[in-house]
């Protein structure tokens, strides 16, 4: 992290815009009403006024297309998200505690808008502490600067009179602060060394600036600098040596701020060494005023004491100041490796990454018998942690033989997770289960779901356990698990914020008005759907209204952070046929639904309906199908977005492989002549069963075309449907490509042809 003026480009213009202006006045429009009114109501932002490309390329080039925070390399090409530094809604402080209007005004003001890598952006969530109260609503400029912020602002402090970055890449607070350093320090922070370190510890756990990658990442970049600075430059070499340094210090270069501290100190050293000859000395001082290399010769003017610095001169942190923060640190799925697990063979699985405040999905579609619930156990059972696991595995009779695949000795899961370098490597053989890495599990909320979600009123099927650690995922491996009570737990949430937060969250998901309300009455939760209809009990909503009540309900009441901004709800969760017992319109709404209630939170689910697909985006979307050959259960990561397709289309898509909404028996002969028309070779008999069924197609409406010319076109088109089941899907693509050119040829004939017989 380095300092970054602002002043250096103007304000875009979108931001005087009347657009903006209006969307200011909606803003001040809502939060304007009083709580009461609008507790249970959800103000939607313009997203598009922040994302707008204007914006993102401004911000691209103030910030030298870096991280404001980690100062990893987004530019143009990487992902890139738009982080409000003071939050839109919901500031949180570090015991989790949030400020439902904390800073709403704020959300389209060009000063508090950065670019960041999604893990800056995924690390430092809604998280704003302050120390004292913070500032009024509506609160700009001095007044907003007064506000004693915990975390360092790139533009408005100088990181780098905050923290100390080593060369194995971990960065801590400074120990030390000298009197040329106070003049850019914030005036409540100047004679504050506590303050100071209390400001970079907070600002280090909650952006996650040691995550493992980044350290990597600034490890290697300390590598490079010090093979430059290894050896002292002669006198003939210095107009060379002044251009290295210049490059390694250009303001785009990643990683910064680790640098010049590098370069500084190296030259400080130098200069101080009493072997140094006098024209390096003074050809170094030269070069260190024109690069405003800091060299300060005096004496520090803060510094730690002895019993606050570490062996490993870490500052250790009071008792007065933040604790260290695990709990900060999230886990999402980036990758899956499965190996002889059921009836898995081989498989690996990728995870496009998170975008704007919006966790990725992976959504598994087949068959029944593909392996689809057997990814969600496998993915569980890695992720539950050695300890969990020990418990679980005897709590659900957990048989490693069962486990593994038929007619093999060992088989693992291996789950890559965002911000660890290392996998979850979960080692099965039939003796047990062996953690080969990350034995802990994944640090972040995980709760699984089978298929089998029984409400709470089936008592006579309720399993008795004292078991707790992991009775999150109890529902994955046992179909007799019933969910919770949703009136129950309602009922006794505390009136005011703590439910109309949770009935806010409701609302998003039954996809209710805004003018739709949820209240309590005679022990019973009730929602008045339209403002003129007669409340009605909850248990008294149709299935599909109560089953994905009891489901957002019970990931809420799981969830170990009391938020009441549940949309700031991070973790996992595992939903096998995520379609279950819900009505069509619903099966259409529902990943719309969850990702509006629950954007934070990443869904690794399953379904064979395509109506499921709707909401997802491209990458999300797995297919796992049985080779018809050896059995074997093949994955296709590589599948097209389903935005825009219509329910048609998404039958007849490559996401469920029907030629088209033809009766079953005719497309199961389509399915026959596709597989011998994708054969190399034909025996004399595929071939008259070729022909034999073109024939028969051909009397089925028009599928085989209706005409020579038609026909031709078709069997051009059919050979290339036949091959591409075999086909990856850049061979698919190269082949679609010869068959277009292919078409057009036959057309120029037809056209020839047609303009002879005239």
């Amino acid at each position: 992290m380095i300092h970054v003026d602002r002043d250096r480009f103007p304000v875009p213009e979108l931001f005087a815009s009347s657009k903006v202006e209006q969307a200011r006045k909606e803003l001040e429009e809502f939060f304007g009403m009083k709580r009461k009114t609008r507790a249970q109501k959800r103000f939607e932002f313009q997203r598009n006024i922040y994302l707008d490309p204007e914006v993102k390329d401004a911000l691209i080039r103030l910030f030298n297309g870096k991280c404001a925070y980690c100062e990893s390399h987004i530019g143009m090409k990487g992902y890139i998200d738009i982080d409000h530094f003071r939050p839109k809604t919901g500031a949180m402080d570090l015991k989790g505690h949030s400020d439902p209007d904390h800073y709403y005004w704020l959300a389209y003001e060009w000063d508090n808008l950065y670019p960041a890598c999604p893990s800056c952006n995924r690390s430092k969530r809604a998280y704003f502490p302050v120390i004292g109260g913070r500032a009024l609503p509506g609160a700009m400029g001095d007044e907003l600067k007064r506000e004693k912020a915990l975390l360092i602002d790139p533009c408005l402090d100088y990181p780098e009179m905050y923290l100390d970055f080593k060369e194995d890449g971990m960065v801590y607070p400074r120990l030390k602060i000298y009197d040329t350093d106070t003049q850019l320090l914030k005036q409540q922070d100047i004679s504050n060394i506590r303050r100071i370190r209390r400001r970079a510890t907070t600002t280090i756990e909650i952006l996650g600036l040691n995550r493992k990658p980044i350290v990597e990442a600034r490890k290697e970049a300390a590598k490079f600098v010090n093979t430059i600075l290894y050896r002292r430059p002669e006198t003939k070499g210095f107009n060379l040596f002044e251009k290295t340094i210049k490059e390694v210090l250009d303001i785009t270069q990643p990683y910064l701020g680790l640098k010049r501290q590098m370069v500084e100190q190296w030259f400080l050293k130098t200069i101080k060494a009493r072997n140094t000859p006098g024209d390096l000395r003074e050809f170094l001082m030269e070069l260190a005023s024109n690069l405003d290399i800091k060299l300060p010769l005096e004496k520090p003017k803060m510094e730690a004491k002895p019993e606050q610095v570490s062996r490993r001169g870490k500052v250790l942190i009071e008792k007065s100041a933040p604790p260290a923060m695990p709990s900060l640190r999230i886990d999402y799925i980036k990758s899956i490796e499965i190996r002889n697990f059921k009836i898995i063979k081989d498989i690996n699985l990728k995870f496009s990454p998170g975008r704007e405040e919006m966790a990725s999905w992976k959504v598994l579609v087949g068959e029944n018998g593909t392996g689809k619930s057997s990814v969600l156990e496998a993915v569980a059972l890695a992720l539950m942690g050695e300890d969990r696991l020990e418990e679980f595995k005897d709590y659900i009779h957990l048989d490693p033989e069962r486990i593994l695949r038929h007619r093999t000795r060992n088989g693992f899961v291996k789950i890559g997770l965002t911000d660890k370098k290392e996998p979850v490597t979960l080692k099965i053989t039939r003796e047990g289960f062996e953690y080969e890495s990350g034995a802990e599990g994944v640090n972040t909320f995980l709760n699984a779901y089978g298929t089998t979600r029984l409400l709470p009123h089936i008592e006579l099927m309720q399993t008795k356990t004292g078991f707790r650690e992991a009775v999150i995922c109890e529902n994955l491996f046992n179909p007799f698990k019933p969910l919770l009570d949703v009136d129950k737990y309602l009922y006794s949430l505390k009136r005011g914020r703590e439910f109309d937060s949770t009935a806010l969250m409701l609302k998003d998901l039954l996809n209710l008005s805004v003018e739709s309300k949820l209240f309590r009455r005679a022990e019973k939760i009730r929602v008045q759907i339209g403002e003129d209809d007669d409340p009605q009990p909850l248990d008294q909503l149709s299935d599909g209204y109560q089953s994905v009540t009891v489901l957002s309900t019970d990931i809420m009441k799981n969830y170990p952070e009391k938020l009441y901004d549940l949309q700031k709800a991070m973790g996992i969760v595992l939903l096998d046929e995520i379609g279950t017992y819900l009505h069509p319109r619903w099966k259409m709404t529902i990943v719309n639904s969850l990702r509006t209630a629950f954007p934070r939170i990443q869904f690794l689910a399953t379904t064979h309906e395509p109506l499921c697909l709707r909401g997802l985006r491209e990458r999300e979307i797995t297919i796992m199908e049985r080779d018809g050959d050896t059995g074997e259960i093949l994955v296709n990561d590589d599948v097209p977005s389903p935005e825009g397709l219509r329910v048609d289309q998404l039958l007849t898509s490559d996401l469920f492989g029907l030629h088209s909404t033809i009766d079953p028996y005719v497309e199961r002969e389509f399915e026959e002549y596709y597989n011998l028309l994708a054969k190399h070779e034909l025996t004399p008999e595929e071939k008259e069963k070729r022909d034999d069924l073109k024939k028969k197609l051909a009397e089925y409406d028009t599928k085989l075309g209706a005409t020579p010319r038609e026909q031709l076109l078709y069997e051009a088109i059919d050979e290339y449907l036949a091959k591409k089941k075999r086909m990856s899907q850049k061979e698919s693509e190269k082949e679609r490509a010869k068959v277009k050119r292919k078409i057009v040829e036959l057309w120029k004939k037809f056209d020839e042809n047609s303009g002879k017989t005239k």
